[in-house]
């Protein structure tokens, strides 16, 4: 899927059901310049906001980075749900 919105959903803006496959992909568009000096930002066509849960997957082994590409997740109570959770990468600079 791409350039979309998912917002005010009951529940889930996006559900990866059991076995489920979904490819999501968005692009960020420059907005215009502000006149007040605020300069300029950017726009996703990608959005995902305003939902309990912004994604649930339920597919074991699924691959989370299929649902990022350019995607934001805005203002969900909790961005996503899924029956395995990333495993956070290392933080750097610990002594040993």
């Amino acid at each position: 899927m791409t350039d979309f919105l998912c917002s005010e959903a009951g529940l889930a803006g996006l559900q990866v059901a059991s076995g489920g496959e979904a490819d999501l992909h968005g692009v960020c568009l420059p907005e215009p310049v502000d006149l007040d000096g605020g300069g300029s930002g950017c726009e996703p066509t990608a959005l995902v906001q305003a939902n309990p849960i912004g994604v649930n997957v339920q597919t074991e082994g699924f691959d989370l980075g299929r649902i990022q590409d350019g995607v934001v997740y805005r203002d969900n109570t909790r961005t996503l749900d899924a029956t395995e959770l990333p495993v956070p990468g290392a933080v750097g600079g610990l002594e040993e």
